[in-house]
């Protein structure tokens, strides 16, 4: 989640001398790190802080100019339910607490991904060996949000080979070894290895069943992925494509 909380000075009126801001978050949030900026409209500078519950030293703020004070959390909670967050800021020498409008979010019906990985690494290999490789990383993780009524899910993952998204170095595409496919992953519960083809691959056949913040990165890691492609024609080089995550919700359809 992205907040943002402006205050600002009409135009006409006093500045405010400089103070400061407080407002503890809420238990089912988690702060990112890094992610805390103060902003001045003034002169555009930015100051990052660790902290959002206690920020010192807001500047002064003349006449018709503001300060922005930005964050990001990540929900923690495993059920639906209301999120209400109203922090304050404190002019040095005074008593009275200005508070900003209160934030209320739901996350209610709402299922996606949080993070998804940026690189699956199969290494470097030679023209003659390209048959049954496994990944020997995976850069990122998998994490999935489910705020639904409903705790079950299916998450896929599917490849396309055609246009921009096949595996390729320049006009060079990797062409799978046979019919069975090019792209494979080792499905959790049954152990089998599902060619990933534009219709998905799903990561476990039974789905999975949590509500809230759930890490999947133990389906995609190191060794959970196969190629199997044709050394024909093949030139060195990088060769990079795409993949695509998808998930629906409900009790998965096997």
């Amino acid at each position: 989640m992205d907040y943002k909380i402006i205050f600002s000075v009409k135009d006409g009126s006093r500045s405010f001398k400089g103070g400061s801001f407080a407002g503890k978050i809420p238990s089912s949030l988690s702060l990112i790190d890094n992610s805390v900026n103060v902003t001045y409209s003034s002169d555009g500078s930015s100051n990052n802080y660790k902290n959002i519950e206690s920020i010192p030293d807001i500047e002064k703020i003349d006449s018709d100019q503001n300060v922005t004070i930005s964050f990001k959390a990540k929900i923690t909670q495993n059920t639906p339910s209301e999120i209400q967050y109203m922090p304050h800021v404190l002019e040095d020498g005074g008593t009275t607490m200005i508070y900003a409008n209160a934030s209320l979010i739901e996350p209610q019906d709402w299922l996606g991904f949080e993070e998804t990985p940026s690189d699956i690494d199969f290494g470097t290999h030679s023209s003659f060996d390209l048959s049954n490789i496994s990944n020997i990383k995976t850069v990122g993780e998998l994490n999935f949000m489910n705020y639904t009524n409903d705790p079950y899910y299916q998450v896929s993952v599917s490849y396309d080979p055609s246009g921009d998204s096949a595996i390729k170095n320049d006009d060079t595409k990797l062409q799978e070894a046979d019919s069975k496919g090019l792209l494979f992953i080792k499905q959790m519960d049954t152990g089998r290895w599902i060619p990933i083809n534009d219709s998905g691959a799903m990561l476990n056949s039974a789905g999975f069943s949590k509500l809230g913040n759930n890490s999947l990165t133990e389906f995609i890691g190191p060794g959970k992925w196969l190629m199997n492609a044709n050394r024909d024609g093949l030139k060195s080089g990088v060769y990079s494509g795409k993949i695509t995550w998808s998930a629906i919700d409900g009790i998965p359809n096997n």
